[in-house]
């Protein structure tokens, strides 16, 4: 649910790309890129390792394909979508918590994705 919200003001907004990102045909080929990647996951514990990696790896082709072509606006809005939805995403829920009682908002796990998300998307790594 944190997504939607993103989903639906890309898909309604003024960027090309960002509609295109977010149309019925991408958003089903991505299900079934990410389904296939974790089948090849056995190690269950490598999980976040694989999906974080995976994820980092996406981001930063993409964003050195638009830089290539020039694309400054779309790349612009696309790092700011990324570290939109990772914030959001990240923000959805607490760890640790009872019954919605105490816990944290963002884990440390997360903390750190989102520091090397930002650092992708800033072309820092």
């Amino acid at each position: 649910m944190a997504l939607a919200g993103t989903v639906a003001t890309a898909v309604k907004g003024d960027q090309p790309l960002l509609r295109e990102i977010f149309a019925k045909d991408e958003m089903l080929a991505a299900q079934e890129q990410i389904k296939t990647s974790l089948k090849s996951v056995t190690d269950r514990s490598a999980l976040n390792a694989h999906l974080e990696s995976a994820a980092t790896d996406a981001a930063m082709a993409a964003i050195t394909a638009l830089s290539s072509k020039g694309a400054g606006a779309e790349a612009a809005a696309y790092r700011t979508m990324l570290t939109g939805i990772g914030s959001k995403v990240a923000n959805a829920s607490k760890e640790g918590s009872f019954l919605g009682f105490g816990g944290e908002r963002i884990s440390d796990g997360e903390q750190k994705f989102l520091a090397k998300l930002e650092s992708v998307v800033a072309g820092k790594a």
